[in-house]
């Protein structure tokens, strides 16, 4: 779905008629936005004004940048001078240094040019007033904050009015929370130093997570605690086991899956397990990462309540995996062995 919505830098020029930031176009606002409109400086008898956006989306979905002048009889050209920043705030989990890819395109300029987002500005072509003028934003994967910074400038009767405008997009999952620590019930596995913050799920699963392991110490006498890693990043997105921003699917972005551990169990322990993994409202796949088996699990609400909602949320993660789906595996099976195996 591409979601237009209108932001940003826009530098508008010229003519003696007035075409100042009362004549924005700022459509396409609902729930996930808020608009903010101060006035710096009046100039005579003018105001100028600085306008902040903020919007969120989730990550996998592409969204698009308009921009725009409201009608009127004003007959003007103007410009728009775009300047995006991209922060990757360790807030949102990534903590290594690789370049993000490429995000934003401009396929109505002439040269086609695909821009990285690294603080440079870019300039658009003149425009009549009636003209829209649209960013396209490539899917990102990731948690991002995107901050797109820009100016324009009014003339009128002599006196040239500076305004300025930023938008704010947060691309994240929001609600997540952190797991708690609790080493009686079960252990948190999985972090890196790339991404030492990767225990975050919405509240629906780290209950069933909790409950879960409350439930298998009461079956399992003198057995391990489970063993939870990498549910989700603190805003979501893609977890890139490469440190390449792309490497993993969206199996882990938005809450709503675990890895469980299997190396500290039984065959018999695993078996039950398995049992009361797929009887607490999981999925329970089991997979191989680099010669280490583990079980994957969804939570099945979660994920019929996403997909409802045509959120991006997947199954398993990489194509390169075995994956077997072990609550449908009847025992006696190559498939069945393979999940209470190790």
């Amino acid at each position: 779905m591409l979601l237009k919505i209108l932001i940003g830098p826009i530098a508008a020029i010229l003519l003696p008629q007035f075409a100042g930031a009362t004549a924005l176009d700022l459509l396409g606002l609902d729930a996930t936005s808020s608009t903010k409109t101060f006035h710096s400086a009046t100039r005579g008898g003018m105001v100028d004004e600085n306008i902040h956006t903020y919007r969120s989306t989730r990550p996998g979905i592409r969204w698009d940048f308009d921009f725009a002048f409201k009608k009127s009889t004003d007959k003007f050209k103007w410009k728009i001078d775009v300047l995006v920043v991209n922060k990757v705030p360790q807030e949102a989990g990534h903590n290594h240094g690789n370049s993000q890819p490429e995000l934003f395109y401009y396929p109505n300029w002439p040269d086609k040019t695909i821009a990285r987002l690294d603080n440079i500005t870019v300039h658009s072509p003149l425009l009549d007033q009636d003209q829209t003028f649209t960013i396209y934003l490539a899917t990102v994967n990731y948690a991002e904050q995107l901050i797109a910074y820009g100016s324009y400038t009014t003339a009128y009767n002599g006196t040239t009015l500076y305004s300025t405008l930023t938008q704010t997009l947060d691309i994240k999952t929001p609600g997540l929370e952190q797991l708690p620590k609790n080493d009686t019930l079960y252990k948190s596995d999985g972090w890196t130093l790339s991404h030492p913050y990767s225990h975050y799920g919405t509240t629906t699963t780290l209950t069933a997570l909790k409950n879960l392991a409350s439930g298998w110490k009461n079956i399992s006498a003198g057995a391990q605690v489970p063993e939870f890693g990498n549910i989700s990043l603190p805003w979501g997105g893609v977890l890139d086991v490469n440190n390449d921003w792309k490497s993993q699917n969206l199996s882990h972005a938005f809450g709503i899956a675990a890895d469980v551990g299997k190396r500290n169990f039984s065959n018999k322990e695993r078996a039950a397990l398995v049992k009361l993994l797929c009887n607490s409202g999981f999925y329970v796949y089991n997979t191989n990462e680099g010669m280490k088996d583990h079980y994957h699990i969804v939570h099945k609400k979660e994920l019929a309540r996403f997909k409802a909602l045509k959120w991006p949320a997947e199954f398993s993660s990489e194509a390169n995996e075995t994956v077997i789906a072990c609550c449908t595996a009847k025992p006696g099976t190559l498939d069945y062995q393979r999940c209470v195996g190790f």
